[in-house]
């Protein structure tokens, strides 16, 4: 078995095509594009997905504002700066600065903070016309591969 790996730290260096032409000179072969978050490989080769799975992401916390106290430990504990007051004075989390450290869970006394993982992203197991291919999709606005 051989095994080709094409890599570079840097986008737009012609990998995707790289990669591309040898899947029309190989044989009995699979690929996979390791690129979640901007994968291309899918554009050029056009699977068919035989198998598409769900992988968890980050985390991401919610204020549930039913129970929440209003004591503010959650938005002073936050070192991203992630929790803030909304319109109806009540504390939200802006999942777009949540790191998912979950402490603003862990310090919250009123226990009205909980977290659960993004499920915007998948995983696909697909055929195409030059063999099987492994490739993954993540959802926008989702932590760094």
């Amino acid at each position: 078995m051989t095994e080709i790996t094409i890599l570079s730290g840097k986008g737009g260096t012609g990998k995707t095509s790289v990669t591309a032409a040898l899947a029309s000179l190989a044989q009995n072969t699979v690929f996979c594009d390791c690129d979640v978050d901007a994968s291309d490989l899918h554009l050029i080769l056009n699977p068919n997905i035989i198998n598409k799975e769900i992988f968890e992401g980050a985390w991401l916390a919610e204020i549930n504002t039913e129970i929440c106290s209003n004591c503010g430990l959650c938005k002073e504990y936050c070192r991203f700066d992630a929790i803030h007051i909304n319109e109806e004075n009540h504390y939200q989390v802006n999942p777009f600065q949540c790191e998912g450290c979950r402490l603003c869970e862990r310090v919250c006394p009123s226990n009205a903070i909980k977290s659960s993982r993004s499920i915007n992203n998948f995983w696909c197991i697909s055929e195409t016309r030059f063999g099987n291919m492994v490739h993954a999709h993540m959802g926008a606005g989702e932590e760094n591969s």
